[in-house]
């Protein structure tokens, strides 16, 4: 039986919550890497689906929007709560500051 963040290989999971730049999440959704590491990708405030609906970024909403997410990975059975990073990339190398300001994990 594996252990929690275990990866069917037996190496020990981290959990990267991805973070594209403008309009890139979709396209990443579903990563994993060989080493088993897993990323969930959002589409936070004036990205994807919030951008349809108008609810633009601004300097709290985005961080706000990034610890929801980790909230629903730590949640989750098969993460390891102690094993969560952010991956970002273009505009998500600046967003990924702004999450960490809101939630110290």
């Amino acid at each position: 039986m594996k252990s929690r963040g275990e990866s069917s290989m037996g190496l020990t999971r981290r959990e990267f919550l991805y973070l594209g730049g403008a309009g890139m999440a979709q396209m990443n959704y579903g990563r994993s890497s060989p080493r088993g590491h897993e990323f969930f990708a959002i589409d936070g405030p004036g990205q994807g689906e919030s951008l349809a609906r108008k609810i633009w970024v601004d300097e709290e909403n985005y961080g706000r929007a990034g610890k929801a997410a980790i909230d629903y990975l730590v949640k989750r059975p098969e993460v390891d709560p102690d094993r969560i990073g952010i991956h970002g990339i273009s505009m998500g190398s600046y967003w990924g500051p702004l999450i960490a300001i809101h939630d110290s994990r």
